[in-house]
């Protein structure tokens, strides 16, 4: 809602938010611990249509693709592999 309510008031500025999910990497593996983070990548894995946990570089790829994109203000991206599918 902010998104949408940022992009209708402070146009023609453009805001997008992007949303990950479980992302692979070391900063989310300090802070839950080998066990619980392997836990939650092979859970993850195996339960997105995509098979797959995002990386710091796809969710790079996503914001840079939003930065390219003139035309487009207002919107919700998620990337998680389809894990908002699951729920």
């Amino acid at each position: 809602t902010m998104t949408k309510s940022m992009a209708r008031n402070l146009g023609p500025i453009r805001v997008n938010a992007v949303c990950p999910g479980f992302i692979q990497g070391d900063w989310l593996k300090k802070g839950l611990g080998d066990d619980l983070y392997n836990a939650a990548l092979k859970n993850t894995e195996d339960n997105t249509p995509l098979s797959l946990a995002v990386t710091p570089e796809q969710v790079a790829d996503v914001i840079y693709n939003f930065i390219e994109v003139s035309t487009v203000t207002g919107e919700t991206f998620l990337v998680d592999g389809g894990f908002h599918l699951t729920i």
